[in-house]
């Protein structure tokens, strides 16, 4: 299988080096050429949270730890 680079570290997928584990990938194409997402977030957070954010249909976030299910 081909390597694929990634950078979106809260996926399941996502492994040492930015390298994906996953054995199929689904990216989605942007017709719409849509980039109206703002750089930055609310308090800090910047990680993706569903495929949307990232164009990854195979996106899985990672479950949530201890600590942020208490926040």
């Amino acid at each position: 299988m081909a390597k694929i680079n990634c950078e979106v570290d809260s996926c399941v997928y996502h492994a040492k080096d930015d390298v994906c584990q996953a054995e199929s990938i689904m990216v989605k194409n942007n017709p719409r050429r849509v980039y109206d997402m703002e750089i930055g977030a609310m308090a800090g957070e910047t990680r993706a949270m569903t495929s949307a954010e990232t164009m990854c249909q195979t996106f899985k976030p990672q479950p949530k730890k201890e600590k942020e299910k208490e926040s």
